[in-house]
């Protein structure tokens, strides 16, 4: 299945679609399906006067065989070529030249392989009156490495770093922090951490113990029978934000943590509250609130921060 981005604009004053990272201007929401397939909006936020109502400019494809810049030439345990683009779980503007980061998630059959995790430099040129209005361009691929060179892996198994691996990790959101560092947040953890711009590790940021488990697992199964508290198996850290001023960094969890729902018949949590986890830039202190889904089957997929105290978030019904 191949990745596709859908996009849709609406116009400014001189009819060109336009993309920007600042909240004055169009912004970038995310959201996943199946792991391959990406719906990208961009939302006016010119003036209250000149807002208008998202159009459907095109849609932008990767190809499901398309290579990536990794240079991994083995294959996968279940026979995939390792250096597969697959599935996109987060994306964010550099500032210039139409680039943006890509994140890929945790990689093949639902962290059954080594999938060694990377990030992508992408071009997106929109022109909305050529026939092929979007138009993606892969420029770059860099894996994701622990501060001593290890490559993280998706692969639920590895709890603990290697010799050749770091631990394991399932990166899902992405934003870009200066000149120099991005911040990720991951599922497993979950965990946000500092990389630098080659993709290495530099640091971290805490996380509440109250989302941490007590008994990781391999399995999804034994995870969610074996801890009371923290995030659901593969329900994590989904997406985070910085705010315009840079002061405040907001991750939203993908579903209901456990010990805020119920269990279904099959003993898998459920429930309506996620949590939204607010840190300061500077101090490190943080806050929670909670965000009520209008359907326990809803999750939340992605975070864009519009102001110091609005953001938009992305539900995947």
């Amino acid at each position: 299945m191949p990745s596709e981005f859908w996009l849709a604009a609406a116009p400014d004053l001189r009819g060109r679609a336009r993309i920007s990272s600042q909240p004055t201007h169009n912004n970038l929401m995310i959201h996943q399906r199946s792991g391959l397939i990406l719906a990208f909006v961009f939302q006016a936020f010119l003036s209250q006067a000149l807002a208008q109502s998202p159009q459907l400019i095109g849609i932008g494809q990767f190809p499901a065989t398309v290579i990536d810049h990794t240079g991994l030439s083995e294959k996968l345990s279940n026979g995939a070529p390792h250096d597969r683009l697959g599935g996109i779980s987060a994306i964010d503007y550099t500032g210039g030249d139409n680039q943006y980061l890509v994140l890929s998630d945790r990689g093949h059959d639902d962290g059954e392989t080594a999938f060694q995790c990377r990030m992508h430099s992408i071009r997106i040129t929109i022109d909305p009156l050529a026939s092929d209005p979007v138009k993606l361009d892969l420029l770059a691929s860099q894996l994701l490495r622990d501060s001593q060179r290890r490559p993280f892996v998706g692969e639920s198994s590895q709890l603990h770093a290697s010799q050749n691996f770091g631990h394991r990790l399932d990166p899902k959101g992405l934003r870009i922090a200066g000149q120099d560092q991005l911040l990720i947040c991951e599922e497993y953890g979950p965990r946000i951490l500092t990389f630098d711009r080659t993709g290495t590790q530099v640091g971290s940021i805490a996380v509440p113990a109250d989302f941490q488990i007590e008994r990781p697992a391999a399995s999804k199964n034994e995870e969610n029978r074996n801890n009371t508290t923290g995030r659901a198996a593969n329900k994590g850290l989904e997406g985070i934000a910085i705010s315009p001023d840079g002061n405040t960094l907001t991750c939203v969890m993908q579903n209901v943590m456990l010990q805020d729902g119920r269990r279904d018949e099959d003993g898998k949590p459920t429930g309506n509250h996620c949590r939204l986890l607010q840190i300061d830039w500077h101090t490190h202190q943080s806050r929670q609130f909670v965000y009520r889904l209008d359907d326990p089957k809803h999750i939340l997929s992605e975070i864009l921060a519009i102001s110091a105290t609005e953001s938009l978030s992305g539900n995947w019904i």
